[in-house]
């Protein structure tokens, strides 16, 4: 038996490194352009949470990294709603 990872393992290792980028990408843009809001675990996971539900996803799970152009959308949607 080889101690060599699968080329599954390996491709699943690399998209969990790519999301990882991506998520820090997105989080450190949001933050960036939102000063106002401190950068603390819980407003990580409400910006997640809300990138996740804008684009239709009931949990985190298998949802996409949090982008600026995701957050602002979001934003824009919920103040629209309001107005």
């Amino acid at each position: 038996m080889s101690n060599f990872p699968t080329q599954i393992e390996q491709d699943q290792k690399a998209a969990s490194a790519a999301y990882t980028v991506a998520r820090e990408e997105g989080l450190t843009a949001i933050f960036a352009a939102y000063p106002t809001v401190p950068r603390h675990q819980a407003n990580v996971s409400m910006v997640e949470e809300i990138c996740a539900t804008y684009l239709g996803y009931q949990n985190l799970v298998n949802a996409p990294a949090p982008t600026l152009s995701t957050f602002r959308s979001a934003v824009e949607a919920a103040l629209a709603v309001i107005r």
